[in-house]
């Protein structure tokens, strides 16, 4: 039974999602590579150390990314002008439109 693409992508983000998975795969690997004495502690503790704070470098990043995407300034696009607008109360002097 294969999975179609829009199945992977809903089975991979009810996980975490991909960066997530991958993190934690490394994380196991890495565990057997050393239980299995393939791999020394020191380098155990890099690499772990490594991949989890390249893992919460790239959350931040989009963060950053998506949250500079969904500012607009101001501009209420798409929007009624009877919904609530808390961006627009914190931010008297940017006005609508």
């Amino acid at each position: 039974m294969a999975l179609t693409p829009e199945a992977t992508k809903a089975w991979v983000e009810a996980f975490g999602g991909r960066r997530f998975l991958l993190t934690i795969g490394n994380a196991i690997v890495n565990t057997a590579l050393l239980w299995c004495g393939r791999l020394d502690a020191g380098s155990y503790v890099t690499i772990v150390t490594l991949t989890t704070g390249a893992y919460i470098a790239a959350g931040t990043w989009q963060k950053g990314r998506d949250d500079r995407r969904n500012d607009h300034g101001g501009r209420d696009y798409g929007r009624d002008d009877d919904e609530d607008d808390s961006w627009t109360r914190r931010n008297p002097n940017r006005g609508r439109g």
